[in-house]
């Protein structure tokens, strides 16, 4: 059964609906193959015709599967992603009725149940005429944000609905802010404040998409940029770092990976480490297993006393309030047309 986040049916009457976009995850141990086959499938993920895409996704898929649910097991069995979206959704939801705007908010996952046809789909019945289309992607790429946009596009058209589309906020103050809260909380933890290595891991692409055009890399920067901008009287970093992870296969990637960047952060003379997952905004699998345990065990390893790992904004009061102004700039500017 496709699940709703029930608060699209708080909104009487309402004009807009808000499509909240994010990747998903394996809802459980059973649906690790599926979700993996799901995403590699993606014309966006793996760049070649069908008749090779596919049954490549199908056996990289099952071979990856025991290996990836094996990880999964080590976080609850399942993607903490689908419910923290959710959560999001109802803050959202929440924070616009208290502005003032009569909006349905809906999610949709690009890989899992609701998918964003369904999520459109229900907001459609709804009565909804326009659609603002919310990525959880802050910084745009082609593999994520646009993946997503090829689906709302063509459903939006096969609806007859309009399609107001938020691609990026990778530079949004408050987004940034939101950021920078929960650096300052991270690192006021650390006792010795001293010789902090501030290394920002966004999630890699291949580098073959980035050199057609592809902007991820260059959005990221602008995030890390804002950020390092209002962190720089915080004592004791000595050196930061934009880095990329979750890498696989043998195709090239974007540079630095994380761990070489550990390495590098040590020869400088680091002895902490702070982690801040900058391209999610909630956690996952590539949080709360790959960083907070395959890469703080790599750290710890080469030497580094502390490893700290940030959280993402999750449903900040700072976020929440960032989504919902680019939602009312999104709005406003489609009356302001209309």
């Amino acid at each position: 059964m496709t699940r709703f986040t029930g608060l699209s049916m708080q909104a009487h009457d309402a004009k807009y609906g808000v499509l909240m976009v994010q990747m998903g995850g394996a809802q459980d141990l059973d649906g690790v193959a599926s979700f993996i086959f799901e995403m590699l499938k993606d014309r966006r993920i793996i760049d070649l015709p069908s008749f090779l895409r596919l049954p490549l996704a199908f056996f990289v898929s099952r071979v990856r599967a025991p290996k990836v649910r094996k990880q999964y097991a080590q976080i609850g069995g399942r993607s903490p992603i689908i419910e923290a979206t959710f959560e999001q959704g109802r803050a959202l939801s929440s924070t616009l009725k208290g502005q003032g705007f009569n909006c349905a908010v809906e999610v949709g996952f690009r890989y899992c149940s609701p998918r964003i046809e369904d999520a459109m789909q229900r907001l459609d019945s709804l009565g909804v005429k326009t659609i603002v289309f919310l990525p959880l992607y802050p910084q745009y790429s082609t593999t994520t944000t646009l993946s997503a946009l090829d689906v709302a596009m063509k459903t939006a058209k096969r609806l007859g609905v309009a399609l107001e589309v938020i691609e990026d906020y990778a530079d949004n103050p408050e987004f940034i802010e939101a950021w920078v809260e929960n650096i300052r909380r991270s690192i006021s933890m650390i006792q010795n404040k001293d010789e902090i290595l501030l290394c920002f891991s966004a999630h890699g692409i291949p580098v073959k998409y980035v050199a057609r055009g592809d902007p991820y890399p260059s959005r990221v920067q602008k995030t890390v940029e804002g950020i390092i901008a209002r962190i720089n009287d915080v004592q004791g970093i000595i050196a930061s770092v934009l880095c990329y992870q979750s890498r696989f296969g043998k195709i090239k990637f974007l540079e630095p990976g994380i761990l070489e960047a550990l390495e590098e952060g040590r020869r400088k003379g680091a002895e902490r480490v702070v982690v801040v997952p900058i391209s999610f905004v909630s956690d996952h699998l590539e949080t709360l297993f790959e960083l907070d345990k395959t890469v703080r065990k790599r750290a710890l390893a080469l030497g580094y006393d502390d490893f700290v790992l940030v959280k993402p904004p999750g449903v900040s009061q700072r976020f929440i309030s960032a989504l919902s102004g680019l939602v009312i700039g999104r709005i406003s500017k489609e009356d302001e047309d209309g």
